[in-house]
């Protein structure tokens, strides 16, 4: 009887052990929350610029066990590489800012070309619809104010991007007293730079080739602001499954002004849709393959939660971050169940 009390009461006490490390975890991961939103400003582009630098580093040490490349010289290929990208992103982005802002009257014209043939084809079945209200928001939108409002975003973003590149410096001339440390860490950093990298790498070619395939097929059938819409594709399948839906929709508005319903919206629509089904649901699943190893149910997860925390941007961070966060789980002995879980391995 009384081996059997106290194999009663080690066992309430492993549960009591449980529930309380559970609580201290729940606890730990909502200050943790409220502190990621509150120090955005300053943790964001930190690890904006560590995504970065775990890129870079990747290349320069494949290149310089590769080709046997001076590390000085791998370095510069990197960065002139990582520049003439950047350059180039942003004349895309510009002009294509410029021929949309051009445009805009048109657009407000087909507008209200549109709600006019809307109201007479209901008149015709019997319907009364009143799109005087509709229609004075769209005229009233003033160009300038989006400008404006353009201008300030970009104001915000070259303002990121400074400070991001000064955390890269500092990352650069950490990195020679890092490697010098605990050989155990080091592989574990190279571990997730090599994963992240690989993970980026084939989500940009990925993108590339969608955004191409997409702008060809707006392109071909005439369909207006292709090219912007082909960017916005490449931007937004960054964000996983959610990106790749709203970059479809986004194009519907214009091609219902230009096409109306008939069967050339419906053709450009399928061709988009499949576009995107092989690209996203085929093509990318075969060449990562196991590389990212989250369960896509914990995928949706840590993205909405992400999104929560720091908006579109956090949307963006949700799959390297949890990669990352796994990688260290994984090699840590108590929090290896928990990497397993991440993985759908329950």
């Amino acid at each position: 009887m009384k081996r059997a009390g106290i194999k009663t009461q080690k066992k309430q006490n492993d549960i009591y052990k449980k529930i309380n490390t559970a609580s201290l975890a729940l606890i730990a991961i909502v200050i943790a929350t409220v502190a990621l939103i509150y120090t955005k400003p300053f943790v964001m582009p930190l690890i904006i610029s560590l995504m970065i630098y775990m890129i870079i580093a990747s290349a320069m040490r494949f290149m310089s066990n590769k080709f046997k490349m001076p590390r000085i010289f791998a370095a510069s290929i990197t960065f002139v590489f990582v520049a003439a990208a950047f350059v180039l992103l942003v004349i895309l982005i510009s002009n294509s800012i410029s021929s949309f802002i051009a445009d805009a009257y048109i657009y407000e014209h087909k507008i209200s070309q549109t709600l006019a043939w809307l109201t007479t084809t209901a008149e015709q079945y019997g319907f009364q619809l009143n799109f005087s209200s509709l229609y004075n928001a769209a005229i009233s939108l003033n160009i300038f104010d989006l400008v404006k409002n353009m201008g300030l975003s970009m104001v915000s973003i070259i303002s990121y991007a400074a400070l991001c590149f000064i955390f890269l410096i500092f990352f650069f001339l950490g990195e020679a007293s890092f490697n010098m440390g605990n050989k155990r860490n080091l592989r574990i950093v190279h571990e997730i730079q090599n994963k992240i990298s690989y993970y980026i790498i084939v989500k940009i070619l990925i993108s590339v080739v969608t955004a191409f395939v997409f702008w060809l097929v707006l392109a071909v059938f005439g369909v207006e602001l292709a090219l912007i819409f082909a960017l916005i594709v490449f931007i937004l399948n960054f964000i996983p499954n959610i990106g790749s839906i709203v970059a479809t929709i986004l194009p519907l508005p214009v091609m219902f002004l230009q096409f109306g319903l008939g069967p050339k919206f419906f053709i450009v629509l399928g061709l988009l849709i499949f576009v995107q089904f092989t690209f996203g649901n085929i093509a990318e699943p075969k060449v990562l393959g196991d590389g990212v190893d989250l369960h896509p149910i914990f995928i949706l997860c840590a993205l909405v939660f992400w999104t929560l925390v720091w908006g579109v941007a956090g949307a963006f961070l949700a799959i390297p971050l949890m990669v990352a966060i796994k990688i260290v789980l994984s090699k840590i002995t108590p929090t290896k169940p928990l990497a397993e879980f991440m993985a759908g391995r329950f």
